[in-house]
């Protein structure tokens, strides 16, 4: 039986991977998805320059593990923006996998395929590229959260309990939400003895005592904490609480109308869950969408930290409404058919439905999306050496990665000396008091070839119009007295050393 039931799983498995690839294989192109996809990718270049995330180059919300994560993609693939893509579908797939086994796992009398289409209907049938096609932190962080529920639920040795809470760990590295999910994992693994939780313990502490070790060795623990836990508190409460659920409101309401088969399915499956009192996954659930807020703007990318939660009552929801008549199975089975349709057709056909969807080859976070970014890339090319360092006022990580040069200051994102953060309804006039002379000591030590300038162009999605640096007069001195106007690239000036 045991050959029969492992080609069963891997033969549905390979059905809706094969389903995943038909969505998803028009969208696989050279370019950033998603402006985080840059940031992650220039502190993974710094890193081969000893630079740390969250000390070297400062106002990134997340813990360094996707940077870590890049950097290994990096060293095996070349600096490749598809490569990332690639990872980031293969991540997809095994998402699948291990979503279909924890289903089977706790309800084995649940057809393998009912999990993997739930899964399948809510990865393919919402938002844009920029959530699902870049490979952001929720995705890494939610496979490795799954493989340590998948071990805690198996068969339990010393060394796989360990192993659990190692990976639990790494999870937590790339996001700071999923530590929510240490409390289905508690409901997961009772029974337990003592013992057991002391191993599971220990092995969540080991990558973050690594870490500790690595930050303190570079004098770098209090700023450690500053970047991945003061400032992405700042970050997330910096909606105000009318921010907050005006971004429910209008992120809800746009999921549900465009993904309404798997999320009707989900309720439904909440409904089940809470009848039979099933606390572990009634938890689980409540996690996972606790996850999804957390962040404070419910960018659909947040969604997929929930994704597996949600498939498995999706799942819960389609075994019992095919159970409860022979006219509930038909009815059940066209509204399936439906959303499997809108899944097949979402991605595929997004540059028709989208009317912001730039042609192939451009990024949709692109500064004017026509490839603005790559000119002054290759300008910054000619007018510095690789040794040489430039900075970019304004939020767009995207020039550093293409050209190849390290940024000038910690602040890279001009988060900390600004108060910027993308989709703020209540901005801050800074992320520091220190913040100024901090960039002003960066500079002078650093002494970029270039500087650009992007508070002019206004049309950018993460634009810093608001930010003139003529709104900040110690840097305005400082780029008068040092630098010269060398270029106006469409609306973004561009200064290069006086001397």
């Amino acid at each position: 039986m045991r050959p029969h039931g492992r080609f069963a799983f891997w033969s549905v498995w390979a059905v809706f991977a094969f389903g995943f690839l038909l969505c998803r294989w028009t969208l696989f192109d050279s370019v950033f998805y998603n402006v985080d996809e840059a940031e992650y990718a220039v502190a993974a270049q710094a890193l081969s320059h000893h630079m740390l995330p969250g000390l070297d180059l400062v106002g990134s919300t997340k813990p360094p593990g996707i940077v870590f994560f890049y950097k290994a993609i990096f060293a095996f693939a070349g600096e490749s923006v598809f490569a990332l893509q690639v990872v980031g579908f293969v991540l997809w797939l095994l998402l699948l996998a291990l979503t279909m086994k924890l289903t089977e796992r706790l309800f084995p009398e649940i057809p393998l395929w009912m999990s993997a289409l739930s899964f399948f209907l809510l990865a393919n049938s919402f938002g844009v590229p920029r959530d699902f096609q870049g490979l952001n932190v929720e995705l890494p962080g939610i496979v490795l959260v799954m493989l340590s529920f998948l071990f805690v639920t198996g068969e339990r040795t010393p060394r796989r309990i360990i192993l659990a809470g190692v990976l639990f760990g790494f999870a937590v590295m790339f996001r700071q939400s999923f530590a929510i999910f240490l409390l289905p994992m508690w409901f997961l693994f009772r029974p337990a003895d003592r013992g057991e939780y002391v191993r599971l313990g220990i092995g969540i502490a080991v990558p973050w005592v690594l870490l500790t070790i690595i930050y303190t060795a570079h004098g770098g623990l209090s700023w450690a904490y500053d970047s991945w836990v003061r400032f992405p508190m700042l970050y997330a409460g910096d909606t105000g609480l009318f921010g907050f659920f005006e971004a429910a409101r209008y992120s809800t309401r746009s999921v549900f109308l465009q993904a309404f088969v798997p999320f009707t399915l989900t309720a439904i499956g909440i409904g089940f869950a809470i009848k039979w009192r099933n606390f572990p996954v009634l938890v689980l659930t409540l996690c996972a969408a606790l996850a999804v807020a957390s962040g404070s703007r419910f960018f659909e990318h947040y969604y997929i930290q929930a994704f597996p939660a949600f498939a498995l009552v999706g799942a819960i929801a389609i075994w019992q409404l095919k159970q409860v008549s022979a006219l509930l199975n038909r009815l059940t089975g066209a509204f399936l058919a439906v959303g499997a349709i809108i899944a097949l057709l979402h991605f595929p056909f997004w540059r028709y439905w989208d009317t912001s969807a730039p042609p192939r080859g451009i990024s949709m976070e692109s500064l004017d999306l026509n490839g603005l970014e790559i000119e002054l890339e290759e300008f910054a090319m000619q007018h510095s050496t690789p040794s040489q360092r430039i900075y970019v006022w304004g939020y767009c990580p995207q020039i550093y990665f293409y050209s190849k040069r390290l940024p000038a200051a910690r602040d890279y994102l001009c988060e900390y000396v600004t108060g910027y953060s993308p989709f703020s309804t209540s901005p801050r006039p800074y992320a520091r008091p220190d913040a100024m002379q901090m960039l002003l000591d960066d500079l002078t030590r650093n002494r970029p070839a270039v500087i650009f300038d992007l508070s002019a162009d206004e049309y950018y999605e993460y634009s810093f119009a608001r930010y003139p640096i003529t709104n900040y007069p110690p840097l305005a001195d400082y780029i008068k007295a040092n630098y010269r106007p060398a270029a106006v690239v469409e609306q973004v000036a561009v200064y290069t050393r006086a001397n």
